[in-house]
């Protein structure tokens, strides 16, 4: 399934998995599935990487660390460049600092970029 399908807590359970690394399960309960990951010896809720901005920065920064950030700043920017006015002359880094995504579009963006979609 492409990035962009993904949405709620399939999108965090996918961010978990692909862009941390981190082993995944499912909780069924009252009709609702949770996603859980392993945390030491117990398993725990996933964070809400898609709908919590400080769970969305940590991905940034996961990205940041692997070295995929001008990969993940240039797979957001592609529709936005020209709603933007921004130009190519921008550094990475100065685009970076300024982009205001949504957390749902970071992680589908981040996602895409550790998948080779981007």
């Amino acid at each position: 399934m492409n990035a962009d399908e993904i949405d709620g807590r399939e999108l965090d359970a996918a961010v978990a998995r692909e862009v941390f690394g981190r082993e995944v399960s499912w909780r069924e309960a009252d009709g609702r599935r949770t996603p859980l990951v392993v945390d030491g010896d117990e398993r725990v809720p996933c964070p809400r990487y898609s709908s919590d901005p400080g769970a969305a920065r940590e991905v940034e920064e996961e990205l940041d660390r692997r070295g995929l950030a001008e990969a993940y700043v240039d797979h957001l920017l592609k529709e936005e460049r020209p709603r933007l006015g921004i130009v190519d002359t921008l550094q990475y880094r100065d685009v970076w600092n300024v982009l205001h995504a949504g957390p749902a579009r970071r992680c589908r963006a981040a996602l895409s970029v550790c998948r080779g979609e981007a």
